[in-house]
């Protein structure tokens, strides 16, 4: 089926609002500027890391394409290589509203790519394995991470996005 025949009915506000930080005006609004962008209330990969890399590329930092697909497979929550308004109002209210720790087990999760629980040394985070164990717990993560000064000042730059 076309992309531009499938319509996409997001929650309510009143469950957007129940899962989310924003009120009832702030979705009403990000839902107006989403739908004016992606007039199909989805927005594809492709479309997500053009996005991505153009704001890298404003920003002079490197190709950005990697990391780009990390964020997204945490934005599609169900997998279908879209992101529907409700998975993009709850993650941004995660980044602009939530607390350091929900950052911080977002950031987990954006690095245990197989959704695997635990991040491995394939994964590039050793100097956060406590344990030595050659895994990376959610606990651990979030406790080097609370620990390291500059990871939380760069955790902080996310709530300046709102």
């Amino acid at each position: 089926m076309d992309d531009q025949k499938i319509r996409y009915q997001p929650e309510s506000l009143d469950i957007l609002m129940e899962k989310t930080h924003f009120s009832k005006f702030e979705l009403k609004y990000l839902y107006q500027c989403f739908k004016q962008n992606c007039p199909s209330g989805y927005v594809t990969r492709e479309q997500f890391i053009a996005i991505f890399r153009s704001f890298f590329s404003i920003h002079r930092l490197s190709d950005a394409t990697q990391y780009a697909e990390l964020v997204f497979n945490t934005f599609d929550d169900d997998r279908n290589n879209r992101i529907s308004f409700s998975e993009f109002a709850i993650l941004l209210s995660l980044f602009s509203k939530g607390t350091l720790e929900q950052r911080l087990e977002w950031l987990f999760d954006l690095y245990d790519c197989n959704g695997r629980g635990y991040i491995v040394e394939e994964d590039h985070i050793t100097k956060l394995d406590r344990d030595k164990s050659g895994k990376i717990t959610r606990a651990e993560f979030i406790q080097g991470c609370l620990s390291d000064p500059n990871i939380i000042t760069s955790m902080e730059v996310l709530r300046s996005v709102w």
